[in-house]
């Protein structure tokens, strides 16, 4: 039998020599485990007679003074032995407990709470994906303060461990997941289900813009009724993450995107192509005076086939929106704006200028004669090369249209008014007033004798 003092001496660390004239090692030196002796300091027939005590008691034991992972067997340290007193932070180390070690029917689920197992001993090397099942870790041990944010690499959990099981949306809250933790490589896209990731969860400050790619958020991830009007902010998405080939006409109905989403820093030429805007997708109250600026209107990007006349109304195209560099004139064809969608106060003089809107696309039936009306159309923006000769019929502008304030001297040519628009039903008598044409204005190959009848001209005219 032992002797109880020489015991109590190799606990305390006192250095005292056993039977076999070998030294006791420090308190520092030994394992933390104060009920079980030293096997080392141990005589040749206490060591046998201990060993016979584990055999009975189905326990594996080692000469060895360095517990080694083949020691920590599962049916040695059973659940009710793994205490949060036990085994302290410092006992498990990854030279300790080997991952074949930590099988599921060893660490039952009420053992890993979060005071035992910190966060800096759960490193990539110790535990491997192939532990982390399903069955092992339900989603209720997974809590925000036990996984902390640089624990989660892309290295440690793979793809095919986050099931929409595992992780409930509860357990994705904003502080767990920090931005540089979702990368493309990490999350693929059959991972984020609409059943697994909630509308509350994708907030503004969670996912940053860079972490949205093009080859991570598939177009099928993104349906309606996952991402509601109210998370799409503008500071969410920028204008780089939102391509063509990302997000298609199907997905942008006319409910999720509302006037507010759309600011006109979000929306570049680039980013809407014209197979995305059709006619039946964006609706008239979407599209608002303070919503599309002039920057983001280009000549590529609205083809003629896209604005039809129920499409945009009167109302929505005001004068502020419609610059002058904006409308090519490629865009404008007869058949594409009618004449009820122009009207006086839509279009002011500042908008029309020269170079905007060229003589082949005022056809005759576009311009009807209450849409000229005196104030709108100014004396600079009627120019000989405007308003060619073939544009001015006889029933197009009616006399109460040429008044004397609209037409000054200076703006009929002789090369703008040919004789065959001069015929005496369309300039009336009252028309022609001694100030409105001077006399270098009418020249002999200008009005042939045929015009001046004496109808025409009378004698207070003159």
């Amino acid at each position: 039998m032992l002797d109880t003092d020489e015991v109590n001496q190799h606990l305390r660390g006192a250095r005292v020599e056993n039977q076999l004239g070998k030294n006791t090692p420090n308190l520092a030196e030994r394992d933390s485990n104060l009920d079980l002796p030293v096997l080392g300091s141990l005589s040749q027939h206490e060591t046998s007679a201990l060993a016979n005590y584990a055999t009975e008691e189905g326990l594996s034991v080692s000469t060895d003074s360095t517990p080694s992972s083949h020691l920590i067997s599962s049916h040695l340290i059973s659940s009710h032995l793994i205490s949060s007193h036990l085994i302290s932070s410092h006992l498990i180390s990854s030279h300790l407990i080997s991952s074949h070690l930590i099988s599921s029917h060893l660490i039952s689920s009420h053992l890993i709470s979060s005071h035992l197992i910190s966060s800096h001993l759960i490193s990539s090397h110790l535990i491997s994906s192939h532990l982390i099942s399903s069955h092992l870790i339900s989603s209720h041990l997974i809590s925000s303060h036990l996984i902390s944010s640089h624990l989660i690499s892309s290295h440690l959990i793979s793809s095919h461990l986050i099931s929409s099981h595992l992780i409930s949306s509860h357990l994705i809250s904003s502080h767990l997941i920090s931005s540089h933790l979702i990368s493309s490589h990490l999350i693929s896209s059959h991972l984020i289900s609409s059943h697994l990731i909630s509308s509350h969860l994708i907030s503004s400050h969670l996912i940053s813009s860079h972490l949205i790619s093009s080859h991570l958020i598939s177009s099928h991830l993104i349906s309606s009724h996952l991402i509601s009007s109210h998370l799409i902010s503008s500071h969410l998405i920028s204008s780089h993450l939102i391509s063509s080939h990302l997000i298609s006409s199907h997905l942008i109905s006319s409910h999720l995107i509302s006037s507010h989403l759309i600011s006109s820093h979000l929306i570049s030429s680039h980013l809407i192509s014209s197979h995305l805007i059709s006619s039946h997708l964006i609706s008239s109250h979407l599209i608002s005076s303070h919503l599309i600026s002039s920057h983001l209107i280009s000549s590529h990007l609205i083809s003629s086939h896209l604005i039809s006349s129920h499409l945009i109304s009167s109302h929505l195209i005001s004068s502020h929106l419609i610059s002058s560099h904006l409308i090519s004139s490629h865009l404008i064809s007869s058949h594409l704006i009618s004449s009820h969608l122009i009207s006086s106060h839509l279009i002011s003089s500042h908008l029309i200028s020269s170079h905007l809107i060229s003589s082949h696309l005022i056809s005759s039936h576009l311009i009807s004669s209450h849409l000229i009306s005196s104030h709108l159309i100014s004396s600079h923006l009627i120019s000989s090369h405007l308003i060619s000769s073939h544009l001015i019929s006889s029933h197009l502008i009616s006399s109460h249209l040429i008044s004397s304030h609209l037409i000054s001297s200076h703006l009929i040519s002789s090369h703008l008014i040919s004789s065959h628009l001069i015929s005496s039903h369309l300039i009336s008598s009252h028309l022609i007033s001694s100030h409105l044409i001077s006399s270098h204005l009418i020249s002999s190959h200008l009005i042939s004798s045929h015009l001046i009848s004496s109808h025409l001209i009378s004698s207070h005219l003159i």
